[in-house]
């Protein structure tokens, strides 16, 4: 990830009230929810 693309997520997962850590699982969550999981 370049530096400027984690200053990115930094400044949002800070606005969200989240660690980074935190945003990018919740990130994942929401993602996994709205996709169909991969039975094959």
């Amino acid at each position: 990830m370049q530096i400027t693309e984690y200053e990115e997520l930094k400044a949002a997962a800070t606005a969200s009230g989240q660690t980074v850590n935190g945003y990018i699982k919740a990130a994942i969550r929401e993602k996994m929810e709205r996709e169909p999981a991969d039975t094959n």
